[in-house]
């Protein structure tokens, strides 16, 4: 009993501590911090308030159980500036707490414990997310994890796992339906009957999927298929020297253990991390997305890793001793990458677009379509609630990029463009303007004289 009473104040401590480091970017910051929460947002907008997407229309996405669960909160009364600013918070404390249950049930508490100062001290960068954003990878974090857990006490409850994933986030569904194939090949046992739970699973998710696949057809498998924006990671100068050598420890053991199915995820992430770097091959599950896989995978390996190198004491207080040394080692290894990721966040709009894009939602016709520079255009159908003419898309896209550069030229010339807003339809101007033709209605918002 005391040592569960000392296994919760401590577990206490690394949540807390996880969450204090994951909230660093929004403590002086009320807004979304990356484009892909602003395009969660009008997503979640759209179906909560009946607010425009960016380009109009009514786009399906393979996303919308995340959109869902967002808007139901809305519903509740709860604005999208506080869910977007606390909600990652609450992910954070329910991926610390599945990654201690699931490594606890594969190895111990006390590996658990270092699991959970691994994903305190992960590093979430603009590039390859992570649990400091509320996007729905964050999400397919903790249902793998615990998954996993599902899987280890052969739970048929990893079927709702695997269908809430293909509804919430594809790619990560994708990820946990190799880590589920490799458990049963594994077990070699039952592996028919497995096969058709994951059916069950994907029928479940099916009726998400009929609008795209009528629409779209065989091209609908392109909605899997992604353009990397990012270079290849190396991932020992990412996660630390120190961290790699206590994961590989951590392997050794599991691999004593006979917890092959650990080493085989870890062989099949890396694997395809492999095949971005010689190939630059990215197809269902993104480069990016795949790293956050590997490194929760990672997680309970250095918590087992930790584990047996401060078992290499022979009495309690030995033990204790190489245990804090590896925790101090750990955190001044990790610690200072960890703050320094918090810092490159993109903080798209300030208070001053926020007031703007206010008067703009209550003073502007709901079908007008607004000209803003594209970096805030992320920021303004969310809060505004009008049409874009363009903004910057996440990945190339030759369409918008040829639009906004229509947008820094239009700028650049102080806006005397008006063929050009008639041309398309634009009726509301948010930026720097020196034409006197455009009606300045509040604070850089002008509207066009017809």
């Amino acid at each position: 009993m005391k040592n569960n009473k000392i296994t919760g104040i401590i577990l206490i401590i690394l949540v807390a501590f996880a969450c204090i480091l994951n909230f660093l970017p929004r403590a002086n910051y009320a807004y979304p911090l990356h484009v892909d929460e602003y395009v969660h947002f009008q997503y979640a907008n759209h179906l909560s308030n009946n607010a425009p997407e960016y380009f109009g229309g009514d786009k399906i996405t393979l996303e919308n159980g995340f959109h869902v669960l967002l808007a139901t909160l809305n519903s509740f009364g709860i604005t999208y500036l506080i869910i977007f600013r606390f909600l990652p918070i609450l992910f954070t404390v329910i991926l610390c707490l599945c990654v201690f249950v699931t490594t606890r049930r594969i190895f111990n508490a006390e590996s658990g414990l270092f699991a959970v100062l691994f994903i305190a001290l992960l590093n979430s960068t603009p590039a390859i997310i992570g649990p400091m954003f509320l996007v729905p990878l964050t999400i397919g974090m903790i249902l793998i994890s615990i998954g996993a857990y599902f899987l280890d006490i052969n739970s048929k409850l990893f079927v709702f796992v695997l269908a809430s994933l293909l509804i919430i986030h594809p790619p990560s569904a994708l990820a946990y339906f190799i880590i589920i194939n490799i458990f049963f090949v594994k077990e070699r046992k039952n592996f028919v009957k497995n096969i058709s739970y994951e059916a069950l699973a994907f029928l479940i998710a099916l009726p998400l999927y009929i609008p795209t696949f009528m629409q779209k057809g065989a091209e609908s498998v392109n909605n899997l298929n992604f353009t990397s924006i990012i270079p290849p990671l190396f991932i020992p100068r990412f996660l630390g020297y120190f961290a790699i050598l206590v994961i590989g420890i951590g392997i050794y053991y599991s691999s004593m253990k006979k917890r092959y199915d650990l080493i085989y995820y870890v062989l099949s992430f890396l694997f395809l991390v492999l095949l971005f770097y010689k190939l630059d091959i990215e197809f269902f599950v993104p480069y990016a997305r795949t790293l956050m896989y590997l490194f929760l995978i990672f997680s309970i390996l250095f918590g087992y890793g930790s584990y047996k190198l401060s078992s290499i004491g022979k009495n309690k207080n030995i033990k204790i001793a190489i245990a804090l040394a590896l925790i101090v080692i750990f955190v001044l290894t990790a610690l200072p990458s960890k703050i320094d990721s918090t810092r490159y966040v993109y903080q798209v709009m300030n208070d001053r677009d926020f007031k703007a894009f206010n008067f703009i939602k209550d003073n502007t016709a709901k079908e007008a379509i607004v000209i803003s520079e594209p970096w805030k255009a992320n920021a303004l159908t969310p809060f505004a609630e009008r049409l874009v003419y363009s903004r910057i898309v996440q990945g190339p896209n030759e369409f918008y990029e040829n639009r906004n550069k229509e947008i820094k030229k239009f700028f650049d010339d102080g806006c005397v463009d008006l063929e050009f807003l008639k041309e398309n339809n634009i009726s509301v101007v948010y930026g720097n303007c020196t034409n006197s033709k455009l009606k300045e209605v509040y604070d850089n918002v002008f509207t066009v004289n017809r």
